[in-house]
């Protein structure tokens, strides 16, 4: 039994994921480097292609609940059955299978998976290894004629 909770992401959860998705996005490009932290943080930059996600498929979030009236979140999910934009777990909590969990909460498909942003090369590979058929990474399709 895991000692977290996934769950579909609420309003409250929003915050949480829209920072992490930022800060982590931009940490792993260096082509992200070059883009003010304006355009990068509006909606006409990366905010706004986290938000066009997170409109188009459903979000996840693991946390720790001790019983109090903020849980911890541990990371989040965004997407579901053959899409996935992005996912991340806290530094500290990664390796212990929270994402494996958003992965089966999401119904990530076991068959061709279509990949939006490039989430760590090291877990897209481990997704094609033990999970699904294939990855297929396809940043254009973050466009609104790319998913249904």
């Amino acid at each position: 039994m895991s000692e977290w909770v996934v769950r579909p992401a609420g309003e409250s959860d929003v915050g949480f994921i829209i920072a992490a998705w930022l800060r982590s996005y931009r940490e792993r490009s260096r082509r992200d480097a070059y883009i003010s932290d304006e355009l990068y943080g509006s909606e006409q930059g990366q905010r706004g292609v986290i938000m066009s996600c997170m409109e188009r498929s459903p979000c996840f979030v693991a946390e720790l609940d001790f019983g109090g009236d903020s849980p911890e979140l541990l990371g989040f999910l965004c997407g579901g059955g053959e899409w996935l934009h992005f996912t991340y777990v806290k530094k500290a909590c990664r390796g212990r299978g929270i994402c494996k969990d958003m992965v089966k909460a999401a119904g990530i498909t076991r068959g061709i998976l279509n990949v939006t942003h490039a989430t760590g090369t090291w877990f897209l590979e481990a997704l094609q290894r033990s999970w699904c058929e294939r990855v297929v990474f396809n940043p254009y399709a973050i466009r609104p004629v790319g998913i249904s």
